[in-house]
Order: structure tokens, then sequence, then C-alpha cells
């Protein structure tokens, strides 16, 4: 007889049982039940690499509580790491095997935008030329097809001039009208 305790139910302490057999023997027995460590998160993350790019990572560690755990994110994921995120805020639930819940937020951050502008002369003279500079970036892919941070250029013709950048995987493009004027006559 459990005297109204559920035993199922029981929280964590020591409790003594009386045992009585149809003989009226009695033995009693003393039982510990411990209580699992608090529930307790923590998160690793890796921001996008490139301004407005998703793939940025969240993984959520969790210790304390009753393994398995169960985990749900604002996305809707139910697995300990979110990957292929862009910028923003994601949360997580993390439930333990019995019922416990804790929750926890992380934000993952864009870095700044990669830009890049053509500088040069746009207006020229039928047989002039202009440099065209790339002001930042590591590495140039223009028009032209050459790759240096500047070139010399000799329009024939109205022409559309064009660069693209690359700041390590962070891409940017930069266009500039190039207007040929004709010779007097």
């Amino acid at each position: 007889d459990w005297q109204g305790e559920d035993p199922a139910a029981l929280s964590a302490g020591t409790y003594t049982v009386l045992v009585t057999d149809a003989n009226g023997c009695d033995s009693t027995l003393s039982y510990t039940i411990a209580e699992p460590t608090a529930l307790t998160l923590d998160t690793s993350i890796t921001n996008t690499t490139c301004n407005g790019f998703t793939d940025g990572s969240i993984t959520v560690s969790t210790t304390g509580g009753t393994a398995p755990y169960g985990y749900n994110w604002s996305t809707g994921a139910a697995t300990s790491t979110l990957t292929s995120l862009g910028a923003g805020t994601y949360s997580v639930t993390v439930t333990d095997d019995n019922g416990f819940a804790d929750s926890i937020a992380a934000t993952l951050t864009d870095p700044a935008l990669f830009a890049v502008s053509i500088s040069g002369d746009g207006a020229l003279c039928q047989g002039d030329f202009t440099v065209l500079t790339a002001d930042n970036g590591d590495t140039f892919s223009w028009f032209t097809g050459e790759s240096t941070q500047s070139i010399t250029f000799f329009p024939s013709a109205d022409t559309l001039a064009w660069v693209t950048a690359m700041e390590g995987p962070c891409p940017a493009y930069d266009t500039m009208a190039l207007t040929v004027y004709p010779l007097p006559v």
C-alpha cells in the first residue's frame, strides 16, 4: 500500500517503504530518487560569409535534463543544428525526455556590404584613352577580360564599362558609361 502516493509521480528525495507479506512479516526498504540536473542550453554560431549570403549556421548544445532531447526551432526544424541561414534571430525550445523545456535565441549577422566603384574619365574625344580603376577588392574581372585593379581602355564608340570585384568570396559589380565624342571636322 502506497498510502495514497502515486509511485510514478514521486519527486526527488528518499522514500521508505514498509512491505508486509501474507504471513505478517515486515520488511523496510529505502529508495532514493535523484533529480536530474537542470537543462542548460548554449549556442555555437557561424555568421554569414558575405552580406546577403545564406551560409550561416547555429548549433545548440544541451546539457543536463534527461536525454533524448527534442528540438523545436522558430523555422520549424527539429534538429540540434540549423544550416543555410541568412542574417536574423532564430530561437529554439529544447525539451528533455521528462518534458522539461528551456529556450534560447541566437542572432546571425552579415558582414558589412562589399561594394566597388569604377573611377576614370567617362567623356572622351575619339582617339583618346581612359584609365579605369576599381576602388575596392582583391581580384577583378573587367569587360575587356583584364584582371588588374586598373585598366587602360581606348574606346572607339560609346561603351558601357563594367567590373566584377571579389573580396574573399564576396562579389561586387559596377558599371560606367563611356561617351566618345567625334573629332571636329
